[in-house]
């Protein structure tokens, strides 16, 4: 496994990854891990994924999630004669 030393971290830096690490229960080494690895990932996926990761992890209401995925209308189109 490939280390990486970040020189020069700005405690504050430091101290806003303390909270969202003890949110999910893990260390701040592997709190900053996923945050690279999200941001990684992000680069690769479209907009729809994101928003759908968003919402799950917002814990959204259907009525939110109805706003931000409107059903698509699925019925055959027929040309008007």
């Amino acid at each position: 496994m490939t280390v990486i030393t970040v020189s020069d971290l700005p405690p504050e830096i430091h101290q806003r990854l303390i909270a969202p690490a003890t949110q999910h229960g893990r260390s701040v080494e592997a709190e900053a891990k996923d945050i690279l690895e999200a941001g990684i990932a992000s680069e690769h996926r479209g907009v729809v994924a994101a928003l759908r990761q968003f919402a799950e992890e917002s814990a959204l209401t259907e009525d939110e999630l109805s706003v931000m995925f409107p059903s698509r209308h699925t019925e055959t189109q027929r040309p008007v004669n």
